[in-house]
C-alpha cells in the first residue's frame, strides 16, 4: 500500500476512534443524569414518615403558614391563570382556526386555479 493510503487510513481510524469515545461518553453522562437511582433517593427523602405527620395528617413545612398573604395571593394568581387560560380555550373564535368560511375561500381559490393539464393543454 503507498504512503499516502496508510496515513488516510490512520487519519480514520483515529478519528471514528474518537468519536465512537464521545458518543459512549455521551451515552454515559446522559444514564447518569437520568438513572433512577438518583430520582429515588430525593424522592423518599421528600415524603413524609406517617409517623411525622401532625394529628390533621397534611405534613408542615417549617416557615410555612397558610394564612400567609404572600401565598394565598399567588394561590389566587395561579387559580386565575389558570380560568383565563380555560376560557380562552372555549371561547376561541371560530373564524381563526377551522372555519367553515375560510374553507370555503380557500377551496374556492384552488378550483378557480388551472391546474397544470389545463396550462398544458392551452399551450398547444
Amino acid at each position: 500500500m503507498s504512503s499516502e493510503l496508510l496515513a488516510v487510513l490512520e487519519i480514520a481510524a483515529t478519528g471514528s476512534t474518537l468519536l465512537f469515545a464521545a458518543l459512549a461518553g455521551l451515552i454515559g453522562l446522559m444514564y447518569l443524569l437520568t438513572a433512577s437511582w438518583s430520582g429515588d433517593r430525593r424522592a423518599a427523602s421528600i415524603r413524609p414518615d406517617a409517623a411525622a405527620l401532625p394529628p390533621g395528617g397534611a405534613p408542615r413545612r417549617p416557615g410555612f403558614d397558610p394564612h400567609d398573604q404572600d401565598e394565598q395571593a399567588r394561590r389566587e394568581r395561579a387559580v386565575a391563570i389558570a380560568v383565563a387560560m380555560a376560557r380562552a380555550e372555549l371561547e376561541r373564535s371560530p373564524a381563526v382556526e377551522g372555519s367553515p368560511e375560510w374553507r370555503r375561500v380557500h377551496r374556492a381559490r384552488l378550483m378557480d386555479r388551472p391546474s397544470a393539464r389545463a396550462t398544458a393543454r392551452r399551450r398547444r
